[in-house]
């Protein structure tokens, strides 16, 4: 009985755990840099971006042999190589579609993390997707004047 009531008592504490954050350490880790990558693009600037897309890409290449499922696994060197290319951009609008391109990749791993995640927000007047915490759009693809452009489409 004591058994029972321990091991009933680690799920539940397991499950609780796993409900207010994702379950996914990587997936968290990589979101640091890019949110940051994010936020300068909406400011019309590249300040930082290089700096932040290495280390995503960093972070990805670091994990690719990590615990997490295969199918997520898989998407890691594509992240690191889109950050590189993000990283090498020296043009707004090169940084702007490499970002797209990495957005592509995080809101397949996205689909795959369980617990809290970022919004998917999709703009219809740039055709694109991205990332980004709850709370206020910010898009980063049509700068400061169109910053607000977007909606939710999944939380």
């Amino acid at each position: 009985m004591k058994r029972f009531l321990f091991v009933s008592t680690l799920v539940l504490s397991t499950l609780t755990a796993s409900a207010g954050a994702s379950t996914s350490p990587v997936f968290d880790r990589l979101m640091n840099p890019y949110d940051k990558i994010r936020l300068a693009l909406i400011d019309d600037s590249l300040d930082g971006v290089a700096e932040e897309a290495a280390a995503l890409g960093e972070a990805a290449r670091a994990s690719a042999g990590g615990r997490e499922a295969a199918e997520v696994r898989e998407l890691l060197p594509e992240v690191a190589g889109v950050a590189a290319e993000l990283a090498e951009s020296a043009e707004l609008a090169a940084a702007r579609e490499a970002f797209y391109e990495l957005s592509k990749v995080l809101v397949r791993y996205r689909s795959q993390v369980a617990g809290e995640r970022p919004a998917v927000v999709y703009c219809a007047m740039a055709g694109k997707s991205w990332l980004q915490p709850s709370g206020a759009i910010g898009n980063p693809y049509l700068g400061p004047s169109m910053q607000v452009c977007g909606e939710v489409v999944e939380e």
